[in-house]
């Protein structure tokens, strides 16, 4: 198969995963996961470990739902002496220092876009670049080769759908979030 048709064949099959998965590309707007939150929180948190963890981290990226339910269940616990969990305890504790406009011990805010609000579009593109090698492809461009990558291919892609991020960012993209 010549070259042409490889990176043909890689365009379409990176349009049709970016374009099926369209508005899951933008930042994600996390206020749908409130339901999820309330009723992971409902519960009890010492059967949900790794959904108080995702509450949580919803919770510190802005997510007002995530927040709210965490402080809730965090008050009913205190009042009924029950104990509670020391990830909440360590949540709570950094709420109330940064509304109080207390430092945090050592714990400095991470810069940048949140991660949790660009999972879901990261790891739409690692598809993407995935389908592409998939074509014929190789997911990362050699420095020494003229041929396009796949990572160049989805960056044009995300490009013609308004999602504009350099093929060195769909790289980065790449290696953080690759299956194989």
């Amino acid at each position: 198969m010549a070259d042409d048709e490889i990176v043909a064949r890689a365009r379409e099959a990176a349009r049709f995963h970016l374009g099926v998965n369209r508005e899951h590309l933008r930042p994600a707007d996390l206020s749908w996961r409130r339901d999820l939150h309330d009723s992971v929180l409902a519960v009890g948190f010492e059967h949900l470990e790794e959904f108080l963890e995702l509450s949580i981290d919803a919770a510190k990226a802005g997510d007002k739902g995530a927040h709210d339910a965490i402080i809730a269940r965090w008050r009913e616990r205190i009042y009924a002496r029950k104990k509670v969990p020391d990830a909440v305890q360590i949540y709570v504790a950094d709420f109330l220092g940064s509304a109080l406009g207390l430092q945090s011990a050592g714990v400095r805010k991470k810069r940048g876009p949140s991660e949790l609000k660009n999972d879901l579009r990261n790891k739409l593109i690692a598809v993407a670049i995935e389908a592409t090698k998939e074509a014929g492809l190789a997911p990362t461009r050699n420095a020494a080769s003229k041929r396009l990558s796949g990572c160049a291919v989805v960056s044009e892609v995300l490009g013609e759908i308004g999602v504009h991020i350099a093929e060195t960012g769909v790289e980065t993209i790449w290696k953080a979030y690759r299956t194989s």
